[in-house]
């Protein structure tokens, strides 16, 4: 399972704050026209479960636990959950 973080906030504005987006790949995809090969879900500051796609040259991915990714996932499908019923 792998991890990533944004190389650079700048990408990521939003009601006047940038931020970096950090959360899990959820899938990757090696060949697509869109040059976006990775699935990612990450939590912004405003605490909302995103969803969106990200290319290998703007983020920097790592390894992470498989016990902590569960965790995480945990996390963004009760937030998703919260989303729904509000």
């Amino acid at each position: 399972m792998k991890q990533f973080i944004d190389r650079d906030k700048q990408s990521n504005l939003h009601d006047g704050v940038e931020y970096f987006a950090v959360g899990l790949v959820d899938e990757e995809y090696p060949d697509t026209p869109s040059g976006k090969e990775l699935a990612v879900t990450f939590i912004d500051p405003w605490g909302e479960v995103n969803h969106e796609w990200r290319s290998r040259g703007e983020v920097i991915l790592s390894d992470i636990d498989e016990y902590d990714a569960m965790l995480l996932q945990m996390g963004y499908d009760r937030l998703s959950k919260q989303g729904e019923t509000q």
